[in-house]
């Protein structure tokens, strides 16, 4: 098995399609005077999709022909004519006619339309069936600025002639193979540019050197390839006769690299030749010695000279919630393939980009060179002259002035979103996107004085996930900060109610504060709480519970709190009820009978037995 590199082969198994993208351009293939756009990032498949379309062609009996801008000397690209004159003759070439340049090609007329009259009047007049053309690495003429100014209105020209000429004829929908149908430009009603059909591939990585914030052709059928989804991933693991002993490995491969074909490919390909274990592929994964070193450093190197670039990503990747960056720079980042665009927002495009950049902590600073100027002095002008020129000096004197104050007003209005910001980041945790510690203690406090004010019930759960050490220690810390993700998505979805506070409240342990709630309502939910964590079916084959999955040990405590009492204390004893769950085999719920107004418990209650599930055999205790 090759390592994945370049385009797949038609015979190659491990090709797999996105629909609809491949149907949409074999739509796109058979519509008279078409033109398909494939763009991307590096490594997302535009060339093996370009392979699958040609072969699409053939089975039409369509000709064919392959430009690709890279087999250009660089002295092809020194002016419009010379580029022109390459690009005509390397389609004649293949399809084998002579060059005739000269026949058609006329100096007084310019490049532009001589190469026009060529294509119609001698390429495609007598052409019998369709021709398509796919032009290759379209990014090599966006390096030149002057060519691509004038090549790329040429192909929109030719585009839009094609759809004023007469419409080609309709032909009844046609179920055999596409090899047997009429496709014949002559039986289709086809003419001039209508015979041909243009694929133009790119590369977007380019868009950052030459300082591109936007698609530079924005013609015809726009192909964006998308990353796999979890069914076309799944299918690309099997294709590589990877199989997955557990489910939360693949999960944990998944939740690095996400759907990128190629990060997934790498990884499949080194799994599939056992020349390392998945746990030392993961934890090396964003290091120089893993698997995807030289791949980083194709990225990094693109953004060297990128302050604002940089910048924004590190903002990006240092941030736990998507967050909104100057447009541009989402842009050109979104073209590179390392963020998501989410509306206004941005996000790493996986968590390999978050850790590979976060650890080069990329805080880049904005270096300004000041031009200087050597003013004229008026003294050695005439009196009018001069009075001009200090009237012109006053007049950008003000425009400077002006432009400063608009300057310092914007950056003001970004130091305050940015604040805004920091202050929403301020109160989550960042792995779980839940309350943080002082979030937690903060509300405990705010519900504890309001429950003493109204006299009302609140409750509190902890709940720790069960044997989580031996889950790090077997499938590694990626899998197991997963595993926390999901657990706390079910904590929040679970908890839905806005007075109610969800915290991470150190490791795997979480703590939910329920204003309003008594003990038995608290345990119902608690109970709730471990059957959908264990919906999610995570399989922990270290775990020492037979169920061989993660489960969750919960203590809740309930108070109507009195003006002498201290809410550390209902922490204390919903904690010491989870230290007797945990006592008395884990996977179990117990509800503490502590009296809340003595002092923090240092030996728990283990008199009372914890309550299996559901808790439904057990005396609710007395609140005192």
């Amino acid at each position: 098995m090759e390592f994945p590199c370049g385009s797949l082969s038609l015979t190659s198994s491990l090709y797999i399609e996105r629909p609809p993208v491949e149907s949409y351009c074999y739509q796109n293939l058979e519509t008279a005077g078409s033109l398909t756009r494939i763009k991307g990032p590096r490594h997302t498949g535009k060339s093996s999709l370009l392979v699958r379309l040609l072969d699409r062609a053939q089975q039409l009996n369509y000709q064919t022909v392959v430009v690709d801008f890279q087999a250009a000397e660089e002295a092809v690209y020194s002016d419009l004519s010379r580029f022109l004159r390459w690009f005509c003759t390397a389609v004649a070439h293949q399809l084998s006619l002579p060059a005739n340049l000269n026949e058609y090609w006329d100096d007084e007329t310019g490049a532009k339309l001589s190469a026009t009259i060529y294509f119609e009047e001698y390429l495609l007049e007598d052409a019998k069936t369709p021709i398509v053309l796919a032009l290759n690495e379209v990014n090599r003429v966006f390096q030149h600025p002057d060519i691509a100014r004038d090549f790329l209105p040429l192909l929109r020209f030719w585009y839009e002639q094609a759809k004023q000429g007469p419409p080609p004829a309709k032909l009844a929908t046609d179920t055999t193979a596409p090899s047997q149908r009429g496709n014949d430009c002559y039986e289709r009603g086809e003419v001039g540019f209508q015979k041909l059909r243009t694929v133009v591939v790119h590369s977007t990585d380019v868009y950052v050197p030459l300082n591109i914030h936007q698609s530079p052709f924005n013609v015809g059928l726009p192909v964006a390839l998308v990353p796999f989804n979890e069914s076309q991933s799944q299918e690309l693991a099997k294709r590589y006769g990877v199989a997955f002993d557990q489910p939360q490995e693949y999960q944990a491969l998944k939740a690095l690299v996400g759907g990128h074909p190629y990060l997934l490919s790498v990884a499949f390909y080194y799994l599939r030749q056992g020349q390392l274990p998945l746990n030392q592929l993961l934890a090396e994964a964003p290091t120089p010695a893993g698997i995807y070193h030289h791949h980083l450093q194709a990225c990094l190197e693109t953004l060297q000279g990128q302050s604002s670039l940089l910048e924004g990503l590190h903002q990006t990747v240092m941030s736990p919630v998507p967050i909104e960056v100057d447009a541009a720079i989402a842009h050109q980042l979104h073209s590179l393939g390392l963020v998501t665009l989410e509306g206004n927002t941005c996000r790493p495009a996986c968590e390999l980009y978050r850790l590979f950049f976060a650890q080069h902590g990329f805080k880049a600073t904005v270096q300004a060179e000041a031009a200087i100027e050597q003013p004229v002095q008026p003294a050695n002008l005439s009196a009018g002259r001069a009075a001009d020129l200090r009237t012109h000096q006053s007049i950008n004197q003000q425009a400077n002035q002006q432009a400063a104050q608009q300057h310092n007003q914007q950056f003001l209005q970004q130091l305050q979103a940015e604040n805004e910001q920091l202050k929403a980041l301020a109160r989550l945790d960042g792995l779980t996107q839940l309350s943080n510690r002082r979030i937690f203690d903060e509300q405990l406090q705010k519900v504890w004085k309001t429950a003493i004010r109204q006299q009302s019930m609140m409750s509190l759960i902890i709940l720790d996930i069960d044997f989580f050490k031996l889950y790090n220690d077997t499938y590694g810390h990626i899998a197991g900060d997963f595993c926390l993700k999901q657990v706390a998505g079910v904590l929040r979805e679970r908890i839905g109610r806005p007075s109610d506070t969800v915290a991470r409240y150190g490791g795997e342990e979480f703590a939910i504060i329920l204003p309003g709630t008594d003990a038995k309502a608290a345990a119902q939910i608690a109970v709730q709480l471990r059957d959908s964590i264990q919906k999610l079916n995570i399989t922990h084959a270290a775990s020492k519970l037979p169920s061989k999955i993660i489960t969750c040990s919960r203590g809740v405590a309930s108070v109507v709190p009195k003006q002498h009492q201290r809410a550390v204390n209902l922490v204390s004893a919903a904690d010491a009820a989870l230290y007797v769950s945990k006592h008395h085999g884990r996977d179990r719920l117990t509800l503490s009978n502590a009296p809340i107004n003595q002092p923090p418990i240092n030996q728990p209650p283990i008199n009372q037995p914890p309550i299996n599930q559901p808790p439904i055999h057990c005396p609710l205790p007395r609140v005192s």
